[in-house]
């Protein structure tokens, strides 16, 4: 039995192994960006209704002060 392995072909696939990890963690963290993103318009948009709330309460107040 015996294993033939060409003299560069070790280095060539170590270098694409790593290539890939690069390639992998990339997609990682442009995954996180992009949850940190939708997390932060979540977070907007929580907020602006809450305070859009808050206004329509105040001019209930203020319509029913006016009647």
């Amino acid at each position: 039995m015996a294993i033939q392995i060409g003299l560069y072909q070790g280095g060539r696939r170590i270098a694409e192994l790593r290539g890939s990890h690069a390639e992998i963690d990339l997609a990682v963290a442009s995954g996180k960006q992009v949850c940190d993103q939708i997390a932060y318009e979540v977070k907007v948009a929580f907020l602006t209704i809450d305070d859009a709330k808050e206004r329509i309460e105040v001019a209930r107040v203020a319509a029913a002060q006016a009647s």
